[in-house]
């Protein structure tokens, strides 16, 4: 739902050159816009859209379980297929789409639209299983071909936190890892607020972030630049 603008809101009782932050080079100087004040999350000038706003939440945790690590190659897709410029106004794209290939030979894709409450589900799709994120937790279920070496690998396995499922034949069908029971909000604040009275570092440090930004921000780029973006992770720079 879109916020309200406060008809009573102009220059006169807001500073709208500070907000812009044009003289200090972080926005452009525009004249007063109520819908930019209000909706600023519409325009370029102001947001990375629906990838700096909730790709950055979908990719982190799945970073964590591949492995942090820099891409080698974005691509950003998508488009304003509803919310078009006649008749909201907006800029940055209603649909974005983000497909991420990295050096240690996995893809991830993101997709995100503004106009469809449903999400996918987050999932990790492997050769031998698929990992599937059902909190609190993660569920594992082998691929067909690989059941007999799941199977050897997990069905003695069973533990705290461990749940083995197996059919009549004994093979193993769902393995479920059970992680913090209150994974909500509240436990990453809590682990960050610990973090910083013992001077650990928290689940989603500084390090994990940056590679996490890195393909955020190209597929941003690349989708305004309808181009491939390339990364060198060695160097840490864009290639083009």
């Amino acid at each position: 739902m879109e916020l309200g603008i406060d008809p009573s809101a102009n220059p006169s009782n807001l500073d709208w050159d500070m907000w812009l932050g044009w003289r200090f080079g972080l926005a452009p100087k525009r004249p007063w816009d109520p819908e930019r004040y209000f909706r600023f999350r519409k325009f370029w000038d102001y947001s990375g859209g629906l990838a700096t706003d909730l790709l950055y939440h979908a990719l982190s945790h799945l970073l964590i379980a591949l492995g942090p690590e820099f891409p080698l190659r974005v691509v950003g897709t998508g488009g304003n297929y509803v919310f078009d410029l006649q008749n909201d106004n907006r800029e940055v794209p209603d649909s974005f789409f983000v497909t991420i290939d990295y050096p240690s030979k996995h893809t991830v894709v993101l997709p995100a639209t503004q106009v469809n409450e449903w999400g996918l589900p987050d999932m990790i799709r492997g050769q031998h299983a698929t990992m599937h994120f059902e909190g609190p937790g993660i569920v594992i279920r082998p691929q067909r071909p690989f059941v007999k070496e799941m199977t050897a690998k997990w069905r003695d396995r069973v533990s705290d936190g461990v749940e083995v499922a197996t059919n009549q034949n004994g093979d193993v069908t769902e393995i479920r890892i059970a992680t913090d029971n209150n994974e909500d909000q509240g436990a990453h604040i809590a682990n960050f607020l610990t973090c910083v009275k013992t001077r650990e570092q928290p689940n989603l440090n500084a390090d994990i972030a940056y590679k996490v930004m890195v393909p955020i921000a190209l597929s941003v780029e690349s989708y305004r630049q309808n181009k491939v973006k390339l990364f060198d992770p060695e160097k840490q720079t864009v290639v083009q």
